[in-house]
């Protein structure tokens, strides 16, 4: 029987992200069914309940959700996702921090304006958009992995 593992992505830019990485780890017939959803923004509570509501359809084996930890992020937050057996995996303080480290570029210091702004300059696009990630094969997350705790949290999973 296959295990199934439900990811919920704060936005559309969580979602490129999470296809890839499934793109590149999840072969069929392999044991593990992915299932990606986009919570369409609305900060870290909403992603957590909309994760619980998706959990509710279906049995998942594991329910994760990928966040900014820039709205909504509280221990309340934690509590619930707890109780809803939800594993979360926060982005401090945005998504494009953790893209940006992972390409070897620094991060300290800014917040998430100025991360989502350098962003787009080294990459000339928004996250959302996914260019970033056409020459991002799985040795590249391998070493990208040691880089950005999220991602090494997200690999594991989709490994196991």
């Amino acid at each position: 029987m296959a295990r199934t593992v439900l990811l919920v992505g704060e936005g559309d830019a969580e979602e490129v992200l999470l296809r890839h990485l499934k793109g590149l780890y999840v072969e069929r017939g392999s044991g593990l069914v992915v299932t990606i959803k986009n919570a369409r923004g609305k900060g870290a509570e909403y992603v957590v309940d909309f994760a619980i509501r998706q959990s509710r359809n279906v049995a998942f084996d594991s329910v994760l959700a990928m966040f900014d930890t820039d709205t909504a992020w509280t221990e309340r937050v934690r509590r619930q996702a707890a109780r809803g057996k939800v594993a979360l995996l926060p982005c401090e303080p945005c998504l494009e921090a953790l893209l940006l480290q992972a390409f070897d570029h620094k991060t300290q210091g800014l917040n998430s304006q100025q991360l989502k702004q350098k962003f787009l300059r080294e990459f000339g696009r928004p996250a959302h958009d996914g260019q970033y990630l056409r020459d991002a094969d799985a040795a590249f997350f391998e070493q990208a992995r040691r880089k950005a705790k999220e991602l090494d949290v997200l690999l594991a999973l989709l490994k196991a």
